[in-house]
């Protein structure tokens, strides 16, 4: 950042400092929107982070584009401490989602279909330093139907099970048939990659997905009855998902 804003630096210095962990959203807010994360790359914000702190560490949140996962890669060969976080939807849309689909419209904006092939394409690897971020955004109607409308998808309700029905797809879930099933891909994007970065154990819990069909509800209240002043959106409501977790209530739709 030129000029870096006052105590900017050395908020920077103090994160390092205490070995905490740096969390970008890495857009440029002055660029054209889908430059905003590629001129925050070229910005050369990471390389002046790490040539000044280079034990330091730092998460790219919500990676959505093919510069940002190269970036975050180049960094890793580099020997940095640096990973990315990506989302259920960033693997799922391109900004033609976006075109009259008030329920897509999130940020970072979705962009090409590059940029979507190469979140998922990671995500799929299970690579290291790539894990799932939800940024799950229950945003209520009223703040989604209205001109200028909050973004944001609301992807909790059905998060682990879409994944789960993604990786199947790619034929990388483990086993076959409709029993439990585990992927150890899966695992690795979900679980086992944010906690080797952030230096935690995993949970000694575990969830057992099964195949079955269910259909996405379309409000919080179909989920929670909860029958507040206003109710959120689930992202892709109305659509049918192929995986369950087992032990966990499914309503009929």
């Amino acid at each position: 950042i030129e000029p870096a804003p006052v105590g900017f630096l050395d908020a920077l210095s103090a994160i390092v400092d205490e070995n905490l962990i740096l969390h970008v959203h890495g857009e440029d807010p002055d660029s054209f929107l889908l430059e905003r994360e590629s001129d925050f790359v070229f910005s050369r914000f990471l390389e002046t982070f790490f040539n000044n702190h280079p034990g330091g560490r730092l998460v790219m949140e919500h990676v959505s584009t093919h510069a940002g996962i190269e970036a975050v890669q180049r960094l890793q060969r580099e020997g940095y401490q640096i990973a990315g976080s990506i989302t259920l939807h960033h693997m799922l849309l391109s900004l033609d989602d976006t075109y009259g689909q008030v329920h897509n419209c999130c940020w970072p904006a979705p962009r090409y279909y590059h940029d979507r092939d190469s979140c998922w394409g990671v995500a799929m690897l299970g690579q290291p330093g790539f894990f799932l971020g939800s940024d799950s955004a229950p945003h209520t109607q009223a703040a989604k139907y209205q001109p200028q409308c909050s973004c944001g998808c609301y992807t909790a309700p059905l998060l682990i099970e879409k994944l789960a029905e993604l990786f199947a797809k790619d034929t990388w879930l483990d086993g076959g048939g409709a029993g439990p099933q585990h992927s150890e891909r899966m695992r690795r994007f979900v679980s086992k990659n944010a906690c080797d970065f952030f230096g935690v154990p995993e949970s000694e819990t575990w969830l057992t997905l099964m195949r079955g069909e269910w259909t996405v509800p379309a409000t919080s209240w179909d989920i929670y009855d909860e029958k507040c002043t206003d109710v959120a959106r689930i992202w892709q409501a109305g659509s049918k998902v192929q995986f369950m977790i087992e032990g966990h209530s499914y309503r009929k739709t």
